[in-house]
């Protein structure tokens, strides 16, 4: 599991995800901790499909948006703007040297 601090608390922290899918939230039994309370405690999923990046609401009721637009389900590429309750990121999707496309998601923190 990782966990992140909000970036209003520590901007610029951020977040590898290696390996999707995996479940975004604030409670303990997800694969990406958010510690904020407009975070729902399973908000969104990050998951690969045909090699894209997908996100999914999870029915969080907390806003989750894609460049400014709620979103329920959506391809995000990068340099999109992924807003989860009242945090925001940018996404940057890399493919790491040496290993396989679908391994290594960058999702960056911003104010």
């Amino acid at each position: 599991m990782i966990k992140m601090t909000p970036p209003r608390q520590k901007s610029g922290e951020a977040i590898y995800i290696k390996h999707a899918p995996v479940l975004v939230g604030n409670c303990e039994f997800v694969n990406v901790q958010l510690d904020d309370d407009s975070v729902a405690e399973f908000h969104c999923s990050l998951r690969l499909l045909d090699d894209k990046l997908c996100v999914r609401d999870l029915g969080s009721g907390h806003n989750t948006e894609l460049n400014g637009y709620s979103i329920r389900e959506s391809v995000v590429v990068s340099g999109d703007r992924l807003t989860l309750g009242q945090l925001h990121f940018d996404v940057d999707y890399k493919h790491a040297k040496g290993v396989p496309p679908k391994d290594v998601i960058l999702v960056k923190a911003t104010d």
